[in-house]
């Protein structure tokens, strides 16, 4: 039994006609494929019309799912001048040898093999019938017909798509007639009611309690019938199924341009995609048109190895071999060899074979001795948070000989680091697509947010420590720069690097001063304070809160804890199975206030759309680390509309009496703080930022004198 993923992730249209879409495989098995019940009303129907109501009901049963079915019936006039109402025997006995009569009409193979997905959900129990019968204003059989058409799909998570359509379910109506679907999202707030609305309806015709119908049960008559259908194994796909993912998701047009730019590119290259829009499930799609591949996927934490898994598993099903080579797993080396082994001149079997491992066990030494039997032409590599293999103990990455690259990540280049970057574009190639994070929301694929700065300042205590480590960062750059004057216009982070070169001595000791002066910000006492307040006036349902290190989150902790809520650490000291039942239950809606305190791990990849706001704790000066954060927030769920961010600053002062004449390196290191404010405000639906404007022109009045 599949697990499917959420009606909600699909990209579904707001309505499907025939001159423009394929309706079974572009409507009804995508949902089907997600759904875990399915409530069918249809029009007037033949026997060759109820197996087109089955379209894409084969993706149900994977699923284990359910379906009700309501079809309208016109009763000859030879049974309706014998029939009253409450003669339901009778009526059902008139029914049923006219659907004998049209069963046996089936000569059609498409029709038969629909009819065996109806013929297994019944005999399973899965399936029930009931037949609609028009009555007149006295009570009696009419000559008219119930014409309703509306279907409602529903996943395990509670999410529903309603629709109303034109077709009848019969060949013509489904098969030659121009026909359209109106799609209604429960999710959406615009949409909600007419989901709820059409919920009710059918809910009324099951329950027999529509004015002038009279819908009485037809399943074990139906199951009597269709039990001679049943196939020997439960139908994996709809006959005219194409060859989908087995979720039945849809690509949105830029992941298609994304493919297609790597293509173009001789399948190598880098997708520079904002987190959130879909990188792995692109990256899945784009090996699919690549004949039996073995495909190594690697990232960079082993809680992204599951991650990766189950959304292979998502998309192939059954249909696919998937080896987990981690230390989580001992026995990897024994089935990555045995899975080398099988495919080694098996020229029959088309399935993708995946291998999903860290950057960590990829460049051992082992692993790269089993992946080398790989063979390169059908071999594809996926480097997920690709930035990680440019640094130089994961560089052994790029050994493994494949003719497929491709590189994935929201900020794939490396700062301050131009010969890592060099190493990974010379494996991959460049970066062959972007997407941006305001392209993205504009899009509407991810949510919209409101950002909130909370500026707080050193004490004076810490002030003092961290102008003293400033002055001694000023006589180390002098020095520096006096004995290598090429140094000299190079900002304080990149002179480090490249002094490495000339006098390591020397670097080490700038690097050392540094980070003793990033570290003051990092833990600076003041954060506590705000930490409190935005807790204390803001609405946080399902919050993360980003911590610097473990210190820092058990402050946070305590700070949630005093404050009457539940906090959960979610970090590197926290096993990984008990990392997995914490993000299963944080996801559950049903949950109220919830907060979740993190260090580094959630900073890549993991998916937690459920999240509706979070607090930025942690200072930080790498780009990738607060776009990353912020990616994880904006992912769309059905239970929030907009996302909120509260972002803790830390500068050295607030006020006149605080300000003081910057250094240069102090300069940079503030420019590097506004440069999260800037860039998480560029894209905000609303903020606060001008109301920092006092303090910014205090920043730039005290200006900075030069190191």
């Amino acid at each position: 039994m599949s697990n499917p993923a959420g009606l909600s992730e699909l990209n579904l249209k707001l309505s499907y006609r025939s001159d423009e879409d394929d309706l079974v495989n572009d409507f009804y098995i995508p949902c089907l494929s997600r759904s875990v019940s399915y409530d069918r009303a249809v029009g007037f129907f033949t026997a060759q019309g109820l197996s087109l109501a089955a379209r894409g009901v084969a993706r149900l049963i994977r699923n284990d799912g359910r379906m009700r079915l309501i079809f309208g019936a016109l009763v000859a006039d030879s049974d309706r001048d014998q029939i009253m109402q409450g003669y339901e025997d009778r009526l059902r006995d008139a029914l049923l040898h006219r659907f004998r009569a049209e069963l046996e009409k089936i000569d059609d193979d498409v029709l038969r093999k629909r009819v065996q997905s109806l013929a297994w959900l019944i005999a399973i129990g899965k399936l029930e019938v009931k037949v609609a019968v028009r009555l007149d204003a006295l009570g009696r059989v009419s000559q008219a017909i119930y014409h309703e058409k509306m279907g409602v799909f529903e996943d395990g998570a509670g999410n529903k798509v309603a629709f109303i359509g034109s077709s009848n379910e019969t060949p013509a109506g489904l098969a030659d007639n121009f026909e359209s679907n109106d799609v209604y999202r429960s999710w959406d707030e615009s949409e909600k009611n007419r989901v709820a609305e059409k919920v009710r309806n059918f809910e009324r015709l099951w329950n027999n309690s529509t004015k002038n119908l009279w819908v009485l049960d037809f399943t074990d008559a139906a199951r009597n019938q269709l039990l001679r259908f049943r196939p020997k194994d439960a139908p994996n796909t709809d006959p005219e199924e194409k060859s989908v993912s087995a979720t039945g998701r849809n690509l949105y047009k830029f992941q298609e341009e994304a493919i297609a730019a790597w293509k173009e590119h001789g399948f190598r290259g880098i997708l520079a995609m904002a987190t959130g829009t879909g990188k792995t499930f692109t990256a899945l799609r784009a090996v699919t048109g690549i004949k039996r591949p073995i495909v190594v996927v690697v990232v960079p934490l082993k809680d992204l190895v599951d991650q990766w898994c189950r959304q292979i598993e998502s998309e192939y099903l059954e249909n696919c071999r998937i080896v987990r080579a981690y230390s989580y797993e001992p026995e990897w080396p024994d089935r990555l060899q045995r899975l080398l082994g099988v495919i080694e001149g098996n020229d029959f079997d088309d399935r993708p074979n995946f291998v999903v491992t860290t950057y960590d066990t990829s460049i051992s030494e082992r692993f790269q001795r089993l992946i080398a039997a790989s063979p390169p032409e059908r071999t594809v590599v996926i480097l997920d948070e690709v930035h990680h293999a440019g640094a130089i103990e994961y560089r052994r990455v790029f050994a493994i000989n494949a003719k497929y690259r491709l590189g994935l990540s929201a900020t794939p280049e490396r700062q301050w680091d131009d010969e890592g970057n060099q190493a990974i574009f010379e494996y991959l190639g460049s970066t062959v697509f972007e997407y941006n994070i305001g392209k993205a929301i504009d899009a509407g694929i991810l949510c919209k947010y409101d950002y909130y700065v909370h500026p707080v300042s050193l004490t004076s205590l810490e002030r003092e420590q961290f102008r003293d480590l400033s002055n001694q960062i000023v006589v180390a750059t002098h020095k520096a720069r006096q004995q290598h004057p090429e140094l000299s216009v190079m900002p304080v982070v990149t002179l480090i690097q490249a002094l490495d070169r000339y006098d390591s001595m020397l670097a080490n000791k700038i690097r050392s001063l540094y980070l003793k002066r990033v570290g003051i910000l990092k833990k600076a006492s003041n954060k506590t304070e705000a930490l409190k307040q935005i807790i204390a006036n803001y609405d946080l349902k399902r919050c993360l809160v980003y911590c610097n290190d473990l210190s820092h989150v058990e402050e946070a902790s305590r700070v949630i804890f005093d404050a009457g809520y539940e906090a959960t650490e979610y970090s590197s000291r926290v096993s990984s199975d008990s990392r997995k039942r914490i993000l299963e239950s944080f996801a559950k809606p049903s949950l109220s206030d919830k907060f979740l305190v993190a260090v580094r791990c959630l900073d890549e990849g993991i998916d937690l759309p459920i999240c509706d706001s979070a607090v930025v704790v942690a200072s930080s000066r790498s780009t990738r680390e607060f776009v990353q954060r912020r990616g994880r927030l904006l992912r769309k769920h059905p239970t929030k509309t907009k996302a909120v961010i509260h972002d803790i600053l830390v500068l050295p002062f607030l006020t006149n009496d605080e300000a003081y004449p910057l250094k240069e390196s102090e300069y940079e290191i503030v420019n590097a703080e506004l440069a999260r404010v800037r860039e998480f405000a560029s894209s905000a639906t609303s903020s606060n930022v001008c109301e920092l404007e006092p303090i910014l022109g205090r920043l730039s009045f005290a200006g900075y004198h030069k190191d």
